[in-house]
């Protein structure tokens, strides 16, 4: 089972807009701060990277977002998939630039996903896309409605556990993702 979440960008922007952007939607949607959220692979000056503008060829771009706290993060991979040649929403929907967000498979690492993929739709004005996971209906894209649809009611408990609760109320995520974070698979696993 695949479970990307991505954006389809309205504008280039850059890197750093999307980290702090991710940063103040994980705030929204968990009702508190979250913790260090890393760009491995950015370099030292995520100012001047700019994403969502078109690459040449048929290339990709590949950042991950480390969340070190919780031993977790997410892989983005920023691609061009050209110009749609009309206006259908469907097809358009296919076309453009998008940020494909991967996460581990744990409750901080889908969190942090989809928090990654709603700031890359809400700082560049384009497009949130729940296609795999399907916890919002397909023609609900604009990150402000997710946010404010999906927010928990209250911020208690630690990051990860508000990931958790996050997730658990959404149909068919009551169980999964079984582990919280990278961390606690690894102190359950033993490693």
């Amino acid at each position: 089972m695949s479970v990307d979440v991505s954006a389809q960008f309205g504008r280039p922007v850059t890197l750093a807009a999307v980290l702090e952007g991710t940063r103040r939607v994980l705030g929204e949607l968990l009702h508190g701060d979250p913790p260090e959220l890393v760009v491995r692979d950015g370099g030292p000056d995520l100012s001047g990277i700019m994403v969502g503008q078109p690459i040449p060829g048929e290339g990709a771009v590949f950042y991950r977002v480390a969340v070190p706290e919780f031993e977790d993060g997410v892989h983005i991979m920023v691609s061009d998939f050209g110009e749609a040649d009309s206006d259908d929403p469907e097809e358009l929907i296919n076309h453009g630039r998008h940020a494909v967000v991967s996460p581990n498979r744990t409750s901080v690492g889908v969190t942090v996903a989809t928090g990654v993929a709603l700031a890359v739709a809400r700082v560049s004005d384009g497009s949130f896309i729940d296609e795999q996971l399907q916890r919002f209906p397909w023609e609900m894209r604009d990150p402000e409605v997710v946010i404010g649809r999906s927010r928990l009611a209250s911020g208690e408990g630690a990051f990860d556990v508000r990931c958790e609760r996050y997730l658990r109320q959404f149909p068919g995520f009551e169980t999964w993702p079984r582990d919280r974070s990278g961390l606690s698979w690894r102190l359950s696993s033993g490693s």
